[in-house]
């Protein structure tokens, strides 16, 4: 009946019949997504649990728990294709890839989970925008955008674009409730291991 929500739900989810219909009409265009598939693929395959609670204390539309694995959303009728793509991402992060070292304190995390979805249209040439309406200085958001034009080019994340990362995020200004410590030295694994060349 919900084809995409019973291909990504964990068994620990709590969600109603319309928010399972909501839901599921919002998974079936993230799968559209330049990069959405392959996020949907990794959870099918079972290397990603994503469990999806509604819980209306929480201050945000939704947010990825990395203690208990769930997608905390406020309400799952009010989740957008961009919300839910950003915390499935998060989800990918944490479970595939950084495991108990992900501290939410850090601002890179963030920014890779957004870059993730700018680098995925660009490569499929389009240059995206997620991270500059943000109030973003000019110091950012030109080189930035800049950057975004030559993975365009590219087609691939190279090594010098790990470089790249790092520099762009230490100038980025999350919005508030993010982290803003920048870890140094981070090697972001999710656009790695998504954009590299095969």
């Amino acid at each position: 009946m919900y084809p995409y929500v019973e291909q990504v739900i964990g068994d620990k989810s709590t969600l109603d019949l319309y928010g399972k219909y909501w839901l599921d009409k919002v998974l079936e265009g993230f799968s559209d997504y330049p990069a959405g598939e392959k996020i949907l693929e990794t959870i099918r395959s079972g290397q990603v649990q994503v469990h999806l609670l509604e819980n209306p204390s929480i201050t945000a539309v939704a947010q990825y728990n990395t203690q208990t694995k769930y997608i905390e959303m406020r309400d799952a009728t009010r989740v957008s294709i961009t919300t839910l793509s950003e915390e499935l991402a998060h989800a990918v992060q944490h479970q595939r890839f950084y495991q108990s070292v992900m501290n939410t304190k850090y601002k890179n995390y963030e920014f890779e989970a957004k870059a993730f979805f700018d680098i995925a249209r660009a490569i499929n040439g389009e240059v995206g925008l997620f991270l500059l309406p943000l109030g973003q200085e000019s110091e950012f958001s030109g080189p930035y955008y800049d950057w975004m034009e030559e993975i365009e080019r590219n087609k691939f994340f190279t090594n010098g674009d790990t470089l790249k990362f790092n520099k762009l995020c230490k100038l980025w200004i999350p919005l508030d409730g993010y982290g803003t410590e920048y870890l140094e030295g981070f090697n972001p694994q999710l656009l790695i291991n998504y954009f590299k060349k095969p």
